[in-house]
């Protein structure tokens, strides 16, 4: 009965309808994958975080949907999971990297993760893009300052940490919120480290 706002919310076959804010994971990670694929990519990795994790089960079933929607078959090898971490985000590049055919291009799941994989990719003497394109998804400005420029998607944390405050405020005067659950718009936002890809 304690009054309660979840970011980002239950999974959808939870029993319980608890008020929640999300990101717009499925659209925007859809949108990623949608651009990459456009640009020739094919070898597409992603750096998910843990599969209990609603940011990476709704990101994952996205990444699977854009490639059945262009007629083609992803590779599971290519989606692996992390702890959300830095240090992971290391460790789980460089099991792509590793790869007999390595990805030419790959998503990071947060602004934890993305450190890590650049380290790697720098540590082993790859440009970005020339060599290997970047997205990565992004709730702060914490990446601004990588050079190149990194394509992003971009998930404003202020706006949703903002919208559920408001939503708990008025579940405890009102012991109601008139909007249960809310998705917060992402935005895809294309920089210097994404390009076209040809074999």
């Amino acid at each position: 009965k304690v009054p309660s706002v979840l970011i980002p919310g239950l999974m959808d076959h939870s029993k319980n309808d608890i008020p929640s804010v999300n990101s717009e994971n499925f659209k925007s990670a859809y949108r990623a994958v949608d651009y990459l694929l456009n640009l020739g990519h094919r070898k597409i990795g992603f750096i998910l975080g843990m599969m209990n994790s609603k940011y990476s089960v709704e990101r994952f079933q996205a990444y699977q949907a854009a490639f059945k929607d262009h007629d083609l078959t992803y590779d599971p090898k290519y989606t692996l999971e992390s702890d959300f971490s830095k240090t992971d985000g290391f460790r789980v590049m460089g099991r792509l990297l590793d790869l007999p055919e390595r990805p030419s291009a790959v998503i990071c799941i947060n602004d934890s993760v993305t450190p890590g994989a650049l380290s790697q990719i720098n540590a082993r003497g790859l440009k970005i893009p020339e060599d290997i394109s970047i997205v990565a998804i992004s709730s702060s400005d914490f990446l601004d300052l990588y050079r190149p420029a990194l394509t992003v998607i971009n998930n404003s944390a202020a706006q949703i940490g903002q919208t559920a405050s408001e939503m708990l405020i008025r579940l405890i005067e009102t012991g109601h919120c008139p909007e249960k659950h809310v998705v917060i718009p992402s935005e895809l936002i294309i920089r210097d480290s994404t390009r076209a890809w040809k074999e």
